[in-house]
């Protein structure tokens, strides 16, 4: 295994974990209320 990629939707230690990498989901919760709020589709953002 190269790497492994989680989200931060629960705490998690990875200090220390050099194949551990954990990205944000905030630009894709902050995408999907956008096109919510403005009836667009969120179907693609999970594409």
């Amino acid at each position: 295994i190269r790497e492994v990629i989680v989200t931060n939707t629960i705490p998690c230690k990875d200090k220390g974990l050099e194949k551990l990498r954990v990205v944000s989901i905030a630009p894709l919760i902050g995408e999907a209320i956008r096109r919510i709020h403005e009836g667009e589709s969120v179907s693609m953002l999970f594409v």
